[in-house]
């Protein structure tokens, strides 16, 4: 489970195994689900460590990793093969303010037969205050073409329906940058975040600080 900076690996074997010479500070292992799993920028503080009972004993570890790449194949960070990086920020709602994606419509009489009915694949019995929630679906909210590549935002909403209290439609806006030609990971974490905070593209471009997520 991920954990954000919390995050780390948790080693352990009967015989002894180094942790200060991690191959490219990269491990890359399989979850249960069979999902490949990259952890890179690996970091293990000390040597392992050892415990032992009688005549069983075992050495383990914990590494923590600075980024984790999850997917249906491992992530070497030489590889120029990231095409994009998709992440959230924190206040991207107010940022890129989108307001005619969404809305509700409060007169919907003439209109809320033939939209349950659709919704449902049967005749459904409505009644004389009926309220439709709608999302347009125009996703992408700006894109514009810069020196990192393309930037772009886009909606990702997520709807739950025939909860027991009613249902819901939320959306994150998610941002995009997709580069020219693909690159390693070093290459896209300098496009998003050039090493330091105040170099932040997004702090530049919206005038404020905001922090990100999800990459």
């Amino acid at each position: 489970m991920l954990a954000g900076a919390k995050t780390n690996l948790y080693l352990r074997d009967k015989g002894f195994f180094p942790t200060h010479d991690i191959p490219n500070r990269c491990i890359a292992g399989v979850l249960h689900d069979l999902t490949k799993v990259t952890l890179i920028n690996c970091v293990a503080p000390g040597r392992p460590s050892s415990r032992s009972r009688g005549v069983d004993s075992y050495h383990y570890a914990n590494i923590f990793p600075h980024f984790v790449a999850l997917g249906d194949r491992h992530l070497r960070p030489d590889e120029r093969v990231i095409a994009a990086a998709d992440f959230l920020i924190d206040d991207a709602n107010i940022l890129f303010c989108d307001c005619d994606a969404f809305g509700l419509l409060i007169d919907a009489g003439p209109f809320i037969q033939e939209v349950a009915n659709a919704a449902v694949g049967h005749s459904v019995t409505t009644g004389p205050e009926p309220r439709i929630i709608y999302f347009t679906g125009k996703r992408e909210v700006f894109a514009a073409s810069t020196a990192l590549g393309t930037v772009s935002a886009f909606h990702a909403p997520v709807v739950n329906v025939r909860e027991p209290g009613g249902g819901t439609l939320r959306s994150s806006i998610m941002v995009s940058i997709a580069f020219e030609e693909p690159v390693d990971f070093a290459a896209a974490q300098a496009r998003f975040l050039i090493r330091r905070p105040e170099t932040h593209f997004f702090r530049h471009t919206s005038g404020r600080h905001s922090a990100s997520s999800g990459i």
